[in-house]
């Protein structure tokens, strides 16, 4: 499956919902769980259409069926649950984009104040280890080697989690940073708001820090592997910062 759209797959997905309900303008997907899979729409309310005709229409949708796993209806409102497929092609799409930024690719940074309480220091932070993993060896071991399994069957040292799906569905760090990727398209809208580019890109760089520090030595992908999250990092957090004026470094 192709990415979509350079990956802003929930900006496609909420175009076609309203398409479904006759609507010229879209409402924002918005998270819907503690996953990464589920969002909710409010396109019924918005467009004064039955919330359950829409989910009708949105599951016999051929446009949909790749995309999408499950819809159904909740007051006002739709809530639907991507497929693994989906989620995969939204953060390749992201990886895959272009970048425009502005970037020192060499020398190392110094200020007078390297801490994590200045959240200017912590995006640039992230990004430097997002750009590190993506293209260094640290996941050499971890791309395309299936995990041992211990006597339970189960994945060692993913603590229950066999496979890239379950971390999807449940709270986690892989869960809250491939939702702060695909949620990212939408509000880095160069015709929004700074402060909702800004939030973006700390919700990014936050479910990184968290996720790249904990994240097992050996994690069974599917296509939804550590350096795809890296990369869809990376450029995410690249293209953010050169809309505001921040200095992506690839070094720190």
């Amino acid at each position: 499956m192709e990415p979509v759209l350079a990956g802003n797959l929930l900006e496609h997905l909420a175009q076609r919902i309203a398409v479904l309900a006759r609507d010229r303008h879209a409402a924002p997907l918005r998270r819907a769980g503690a996953g990464a899979r589920q969002w909710r729409t409010a396109q019924p309310g918005r467009s004064g259409c039955d919330a359950e005709q829409l989910r009708y229409a949105v599951a016999t949708d051929d446009a949909l069926a790749l995309l999408l796993d499950d819809s159904r209806s909740e007051g006002a409102t739709l809530v639907i649950r991507l497929t693994r497929v989906a989620v995969v092609a939204g953060l390749e799409g992201l990886a895959g984009a272009e970048l425009d930024a502005a970037r020192v690719a060499s020398g190392t940074f110094t200020a007078a104040r390297l801490t994590l309480d200045d959240p200017i220091f912590r995006l640039q932070l992230a990004y430097s280890r997002a750009r590190r993993d993506a293209v260094g060896r640290r996941w050499e071991e971890a791309d395309g080697i299936p995990p041992a399994p211990d006597a339970c069957g189960q994945s060692a040292g993913i603590s229950g989690v066999s496979d890239g799906s379950d971390a999807l569905d449940r709270p986690g760090p892989t869960a809250d940073l491939a939702a702060a990727l695909l949620d990212a398209p939408r509000r880095l809208d160069p015709a929004g708001r700074p402060e909702q580019a800004w939030a973006a890109l700390e919700a990014v760089a936050t479910a990184y820090l968290v996720w790249e520090g904990e994240v097992p030595q050996h994690l069974p992908d599917g296509g939804l592997g550590p350096r795809l999250l890296a990369g869809a990092t990376a450029s995410v957090l690249e293209r953010g910062m050169s809309g505001l004026g921040i200095v992506a470094r690839e070094r720190i």
